[in-house]
C-alpha cells in the first residue's frame, strides 16, 4: 500500500527553464517520500509532459488556448478537454496534502480556495520581486520559501508581522551529474573565457563584451569569448558584436545541453546579469570549470554563492573597466582557480541534494 503524502505543485511551465530544472531535481530527491502532482494553469510543452510520464507524476492543465477554431466539433473537443482538466485539478486538489506554488499559482489557488497546507516557493530575486510583491497576499500561505539570504532578510524585514513565515532554502544541485557530465571536456582550437547565458535584457551580455573589447585593445590577447545560450536578444547582441567589429573573436554556439563539457577548460565562467533569484549556473560553473569564475555583484545571489568573493571574483553590476580587469589578470594567470581552490567546496556543500531534502523535510514538519 501507498503511505506517501501526496504534494501538489501549482507549476506554470515554460519550455524548460532554470525553474523546471529546480522541479525536477526536487522531484529526483524527493519521489522515494512523496507522490508528486502537478496543475499547470497553462498547457504543459509536450516536452515537459514526457519527462512527468516517465516519472509518474500526475499533471493536468486546466486553462484554455486562445485560438480559432475551424468548426463546431474542434470547439467541442477543445472545450471538453478543458473541463476534463478542471475536473482533474480538482480531484488533485481534494487528495493533496500539500501544496505548493511553485511558479504562477497565485491566481489559481484564489480562484479555488484551497483549505490545505499551502507554501509560496519565490524564486526571483529583490528588484524583480519588488515590481510584484503588492499584488502577493502572503497571509494565504502558511510558508515562504526564499532562494538567499538576502531575499529572506528582505521578506522578514519588510514584513514584520508575518516574519515567522518566511524560510530560506537553496536550491538543490546534483552536482554528481555535473561532474560526470563533465568528464569529457569540449577541446577548443583556442583559450576562451566562456558565458553560459540566455541572451536577453536581465542577463546584461552587453557589459560582458564591452569589457571584452576594452581587455582586447589593451593586451592584444589571442583568449576569444564564447556565448552558450539563445534568446529574444540574440541578433541584437550578435549586430552589437559585428559593430565593435570583433566578429573573429567572439563566438556563438548557440544553445547546448548540457553545456558542462565546454567549462571545463574555459579560463574563465563568465555571468553579469543585473539580477537574480540564485543563479545556478554559478554554482555549476563552481563544479565544472578548471577556470575562475567571475560574477557581477547583483542583488541575490552572487555574493552569497561566492562567498563574498572567496570562491570567485565579483565585479559591480555593469562595470565594464572593473569586469575588464579580471579578464586580464585570470589571461595572464595572475589569478587562478588555486585562488578560490580551498573555499569552494565549502561553497558547493550548502546545495547538496541531500542538504535540501532535509530543509525540506523540517519544512513539510513545520506545516503538518
Amino acid at each position: 500500500m501507498n503511505n506517501k503524502k501526496n504534494i501538489l505543485f501549482i507549476l506554470n511551465f515554460s519550455q524548460y527553464g532554470g525553474v523546471e530544472t529546480v522541479f525536477f531535481t526536487f522531484l529526483k530527491i524527493l519521489k522515494d517520500k512523496y507522490n508528486f502532482m502537478v496543475i499547470s494553469p497553462n498547457e504543459i510543452p509536450n516536452n515537459i509532459v514526457e519527462i512527468l510520464n516517465e516519472n509518474n507524476v500526475d499533471c493536468c492543465s486546466c486553462r484554455k488556448k486562445r485560438f480559432r477554431f475551424k468548426n463546431i466539433l474542434n470547439w467541442l473537443f477543445h472545450e471538453s478537454k478543458t473541463l476534463c482538466g478542471s475536473e482533474k485539478a480538482k480531484q488533485m486538489l481534494n487528495i493533496a496534502d500539500y501544496v505548493i506554488d511553485f511558479k504562477n499559482g497565485r491566481s489559481f489557488l484564489k480562484k479555488n480556495k484551497v483549505n490545505k497546507p499551502k507554501i509560496l516557493w519565490v524564486h526571483c530575486g529583490i528588484p524583480f520581486f519588488l515590481k510584484k510583491s503588492r499584488k502577493i497576499n502572503f497571509s494565504m500561505y502558511d510558508k515562504v520559501v526564499g532562494l538567499t539570504d538576502s531575499i529572506l532578510t528582505y521578506f522578514q524585514e519588510s514584513n514584520p508581522k508575518l516574519k515567522d513565515k518566511f524560510i530560506r532554502i537553496y536550491n538543490p544541485m546534483d552536482i554528481a551529474v555535473i561532474k560526470n557530465a563533465a568528464k569529457e571536456p569540449v577541446v577548443m582550437p583556442y583559450e576562451y573565457f566562456l558565458c553560459v547565458s540566455r541572451l536577453d535584457v536581465d542577463k546584461d551580455n552587453i557589459t560582458i563584451i564591452d569589457a571584452y573589447c576594452s581587455f582586447i585593445k589593451n593586451t592584444n590577447s589571442k583568449t576569444k569569448l564564447v556565448f552558450i545560450g539563445d534568446g529574444c536578444k540574440r541578433d541584437e547582441i550578435e549586430e552589437y558584436v559585428r559593430s565593435k567589429n570583433l566578429l573573429e573573436k567572439v563566438v556563438f554556439l548557440g544553445a547546448k545541453y548540457p553545456p558542462y563539457n565546454y567549462m571545463v577548460n574555459a579560463k574563465a565562467c563568465l555571468l553579469s546579469s543585473v539580477s537574480e533569484g540564485l543563479p545556478c549556473i554559478l554554482i555549476e560553473y563552481l563544479v565544472a570549470t578548471k577556470g575562475v569564475v567571475i560574477s557581477s555583484d547583483c542583488l541575490c545571489g552572487p555574493r552569497e554563492i561566492l562567498q563574498d568573493g572567496k570562491s570567485g571574483l565579483l565585479f559591480p553590476i555593469q562595470d565594464v573597466s572593473a569586469l575588464s580587469e579580471c579578464l586580464q589578470k585570470v589571461d595572464v594567470g595572475e589569478i587562478t582557480r588555486d585562488n578560490f581552490a580551498d573555499n569552494i567546496p565549502l561553497s558547493l556543500e550548502r546545495f547538496l541534494p541531500e542538504k535540501i531534502y532535509q530543509e525540506f523535510e523540517d519544512l513539510i514538519t513545520t506545516i503538518s
